[in-house]
């Protein structure tokens, strides 16, 4: 019965397409990660603006708080945002 040797080198094709298969398992590793990367920067991105959006949020409903107090209590400021006062006033 004749064994056929185990091969203790390995032809060229071989190591070029394990080399090949390497370079892209690490490409693959890294787009992995630049995409993980990515994602965490965009979400950090859409977090900040939805806080921004909020204090802007915020800011505009006290500064039309502060205006609607102003209003409420300055009768003759709101007197005059009535339209034709004097006339209704004086036809009845």
């Amino acid at each position: 019965m004749i064994e056929k040797l185990i091969p203790r080198k390995r032809s060229r094709t071989d190591v070029c397409y394990n080399s090949e298969e390497l370079k892209n398992d690490d490409n693959d590793s890294i787009v992995a990660v630049s995409n993980k990367i990515l994602n965490i920067i965009q979400q950090r991105e859409e977090r900040q603006q939805k806080e921004a959006e909020k204090r802007e949020e915020k800011l505009r409903l006290e500064a039309e708080q502060q205006e609607a107090d102003k209003k409420k209590n300055n009768v003759w400021d709101a007197m005059k945002e009535i339209t034709n006062l004097d006339q209704r006033v004086l036809s009845w």
